[in-house]
């Protein structure tokens, strides 16, 4: 008999916000934005500060608000790590022999918050990120594989944060694809058919 194995990924497009649920109406985006079929999703995250990446991702990866992390922006100037470590460092402090990937558009994140990780990659493009990603899905069997997309963000802040904005929507309509190809990797990928139980 196979012994069952629970692998985790999870996939984040930093500064969607509501505003993906309206981007989202009419189909326009169908894979990644709408997972919550068989996985946990928000549109509607809550931030106790003013809202900057570094404070944002660090309450986000270790479950804590910033005044136990104590990240206040991006300059990350005294964190507190140690006690409130990211989900990551925690799984490998459980698990040592688990094989875990981040791989991180905005380059923080491994580089400050995440501590402990079999691999860290930052890379220049979304497309980088999906392509290392579902390479790592096809080749590299991970229990814990974390995946930032930065665009959505990028596009935002050059044109607008609205569905209204065609450049914003399409940033999401191409993040979504991507999405969409890395749950494919993991459908296609004969492991994940005939032993491991994926959720994200």
């Amino acid at each position: 008999m196979t012994e069952q194995v629970r692998g985790r990924i999870g996939a984040a497009a930093d500064r969607g916000g509501a505003n993906l649920r309206d981007a989202n109406r009419g189909g326009r985006a169908h894979c990644g934005f709408r997972m919550p079929w068989n996985g946990d999703d928000s549109v509607d995250g809550l931030c106790a500060a003013t809202t900057w990446s570094g404070n944002g991702w660090s309450t986000m990866l270790t479950g804590v608000w910033h005044t136990k992390h104590n990240v206040q922006d991006n300059n990350f100037t005294s964190p507190n790590y140690v006690n409130y470590p990211d989900f990551i460092t925690r799984a490998e402090t459980y698990n040592p022999n688990l094989r875990t990937i981040s791989l991180a558009h905005w380059a923080p994140i491994n580089d400050k918050i995440i501590q402990n990780a079999d691999v860290k990659t930052n890379l220049a493009t979304d497309l980088a990120v999906k392509n290392a990603a579902v390479t790592a899905l096809q080749n590299d069997n991970p229990d814990i594989l974390f995946i930032d997309f930065d665009d959505v963000d990028h596009a935002g802040h050059s044109y607008g944060f609205s569905s209204s904005v065609p450049q914003y929507v399409s940033s999401i309509k191409t993040t979504d694809t991507y999405i969409g190809e890395i749950v494919a990797a993991m459908k296609t990928d004969h492991l994940i058919t005939t032993k491991i139980g994926w959720s994200f």
